[in-house]
């Protein structure tokens, strides 16, 4: 074992990481080990789960074991169902042409794990929460468990856990985010996102994401998942039209305006800040929402909205609602107000 855990060191050295054999947790050599392991990972797993396996095969996910176990699909659909994000890194060229790879991605995406096709991917991993990870020659979902089997090999699994193995996902999962994606299947994984850092930092991951959609697409509803959950929980609507302002400016942003309309409201203590969203409404088709969202001025202090009178009005009037803004303006004025 020490041999073995040596080597392991030494890879992980060459990566960058400085580490111990304290490092190591334990180490996986039998196909018994290895099922009971993932079975038992995706039972606890309170999170996600991260699978990375360049080859997938339809009997992995659907056959029982030699063990007696169900096919891992049963597993997976376990932990989804308890709300735990499942998602699969595989290989887009190993599997190429070959149907028990396309039954077994049509299993996945259809079970609505994350299903990300990319290339240039040999590596074997399972990142379980925020604090496991395994290295080693095993396919998660693919190699033959079966005594006798014609594919059934040797493999070793290391499994690193606590402190060290949070150094290593932090560094590990963005790789594997900026893997180049030719097909995607099935749902978004937001816990793709680093787990340990802030929500703010998170937001601001997930407008990066945002903002290269057109370079990476596949990405952009969970960017919009992300920042939409941040503005409800940002308490500041200067920083959730911030986020606004840069998704409309390059366009394709309309389910993020509205997510944005529905949350930011409660934060907007400005004239200005309703009418901006109320903008952004007009310009997706929304004038009903828009209307909704502007009215909302009519409750704010109104010694600040005085100040801001005739551009609160002339910027109503753009977005055709010239008649609210006189009803505004008689409203900061008085009722005598012509």
């Amino acid at each position: 074992m020490k041999k073995i855990s040596y080597i392991f060191i030494y890879s992980l050295i060459n990566l960058g990481f400085t580490l111990n054999i304290d490092a190591i947790d334990s180490i996986l050599t039998t196909p018994v080990e290895h099922c009971q392991f993932i079975r038992s990972s995706l039972a606890k797993a309170q999170s996600r789960v991260i699978i990375v396996s360049p080859f997938i095969t339809s009997w992995r996910l659907t056959n029982n074991d030699f063990n007696g176990n169900n096919g891992l699909g049963a597993h997976l659909k376990a932990a989804m169902d308890r709300r735990v994000e499942i998602s699969v890194f595989t290989d887009a060229a190993f599997d190429a042409n070959k149907t028990y790879a396309a039954q077994g991605r049509i299993i996945l995406a259809s079970l609505g794990v994350d299903l990300k096709i990319v290339s240039h991917l040999h590596s074997k991993n399972l990142i379980v929460d925020n604090d496991c990870i395994t290295f080693g020659s095993f396919n998660w979902l693919s190699a033959d468990t079966n005594p006798g089997g014609m594919y059934n090999n040797y493999e070793t699994t290391t499994i690193m856990r606590a402190e060290q193995a949070q150094e290593v996902i932090a560094r590990i999962v963005p790789e594997l985010i900026n893997l180049e994606v030719k097909l995607h299947g099935g749902g978004y994984s937001s816990s793709l996102l680093d787990l340990s850092i802030t929500v703010e930092d998170q937001a601001a991951y997930a407008l990066e994401l945002y903002l290269e959609q057109y370079t990476r697409p596949h990405y952009k509803q969970l960017a919009e998942h992300i920042l939409s959950n941040y503005m409800v929980d940002c308490l500041d609507a200067r920083v959730g039209l911030r986020i606004l302002r840069k998704a409309v400016a390059i366009g394709g942003a309309n389910n993020l305006i509205i997510a944005g309309a529905e949350a930011l409201p409660r934060y907007c203590t400005r004239a200005s800040e309703f009418i901006e969203l109320a903008e952004m409404l007009v310009g997706i088709n929304q004038q009903q929402k828009a209307a909704e969202i502007a009215a909302s001025i009519f409750h704010i202090n109104r010694g600040e909205a005085f100040e801001e009178l005739d551009f609160i009005c002339d910027r109503l009037k753009r977005i055709g609602l010239r008649e609210m803004g006189k009803k505004f303006e008689q409203y900061i004025l008085g009722p005598h107000t012509q």
